[in-house]
């Protein structure tokens, strides 16, 4: 079993391709899918679920302003 953790302070369509190309590469013939996602820490049109062959792989969202505040973060980050 894998666990990975990440995050960015690049947009969540920059990571969520980093995903899908690590995904490519490392599960070759793998469908990687995305799903609406409803966390109150992330905000509601940057954020997913990330399904990998219709199996729940993780999340992927950009942190809300409560988010940021949360992890004492201060510039725009992107969580998966």
């Amino acid at each position: 079993k894998w666990l990975l953790g990440l995050v960015s302070g690049r947009g969540f369509a920059a990571v969520k391709g980093t995903l899908e190309s690590l995904v490519d590469s490392m599960c070759a013939g793998s469908k990687l899918t995305v799903a609406p996602l409803q966390q109150p820490l992330l905000h509601p049109d940057r954020s997913c679920q990330l399904l990998l062959d219709g199996k729940l792989l993780g999340f992927l969202g950009e942190l809300t302003p409560a988010g940021l505040k949360q992890f004492e973060l201060r510039a725009g980050t992107v969580a998966a």
